[in-house]
């Protein structure tokens, strides 16, 4: 049985035509964008076919007008992801001079093998008090990942120094009895963000991420047979204070993807042939 592959979205050039226009004309969302508020001062929504518009707004999770959370794919750096059509498919009715931005801007990052939910500022400052937000802590996450190996205790936290530096990080495995044979899920809550702080933590428990090319690699990829295979890591849940409405938040939540099901399946397949 092969295993799955990383689900990568592999963003096109797609053209795009103006429905107020009668032309014919086609173009990028870009440049359907910056034609859009020139010509048309209306929705992006109402200038896309509505098939286009449901297609395009697919990985948004939470949208208002000062921010946006979006899903990034596996398989695309955070700087390539912030150049797609979702992010313009976010993107204000109007960049008011001072005020709103063009584009919005992601305002952290995910490795390029992770994949999951991400914040996007939407003015000027909405951004700098959500950047605010992440220096202080005050951004709660919840990550899901498949694991090599089950942690001594199922529910605790990794302490561990990264870097000479404090660090902390949650788990709970949620499942006491795995189909796919030393295989497990668990959650993890990062109290820190230091850089592949969850791939690190899982290590120094001698239960690295399944797939991770880097950490323990022999190790996370023995139930691959040895092989390169996706990493098992998606960020599904995020909240923080909303930057312009005192008392409420922002927060989103997804389900795990379907890859993880695949890959379950696939190795008890494995084992049972």
């Amino acid at each position: 049985h092969g295993h799955p592959k990383p689900g990568a979205m592999a963003f096109s050039r797609k053209l795009y035509h103006c429905q107020k226009c009668n032309n014919g004309t086609k173009m990028e969302l870009g440049g359907l964008l910056c034609h859009n508020r020139v010509k048309h001062p209306c929705d992006l929504k109402d200038a896309v076919a509505p098939e286009e518009w449901a297609e395009l707004r697919k990985p948004v999770v939470f949208d208002d007008e000062h921010v946006a959370l979006v899903v990034k794919p596996q398989g695309i750096e955070t700087i390539k992801f912030q150049k797609t059509d979702v992010m313009l498919g976010v993107a204000p009715r109007a960049a008011e001079k001072g005020v709103r931005m063009s584009v919005p801007r992601l305002l952290h990052r995910l490795d390029f093998a992770t994949g999951g939910i991400m914040v996007a500022g939407k003015t000027h400052v909405a951004t700098t008090i959500v950047s605010e937000h992440f220096r202080e802590r005050r951004v709660q996450k919840r990550y899901r990942a498949l694991i090599v190996g089950k942690p001594a205790e199922a529910e605790g936290t990794v302490e561990a120094p990264l870097d000479g530096k404090p660090s902390l990080t949650r788990y709970k495995v949620v499942d006491s009895v795995t189909a796919a044979p030393g295989v497990y899920t668990v959650d993890l809550w990062p109290s820190t963000g230091y850089r592949h702080q969850l791939r690190r933590h899982m290590a120094h428990l001698e239960c690295p991420i399944l797939g991770d090319p880097k950490y323990m690699t022999h190790h996370s990829r023995k139930p691959y047979q040895g092989k390169p295979g996706p990493m098992c890591l998606w960020a599904l849940e995020l909240s923080f204070p909303h930057p312009a409405k005192e008392g409420e938040k922002v927060s989103a939540c997804i389900e795990e993807p379907e890859l993880y099901e695949c890959i379950r399946t696939a190795l008890a397949a494995s084992q049972n042939p």
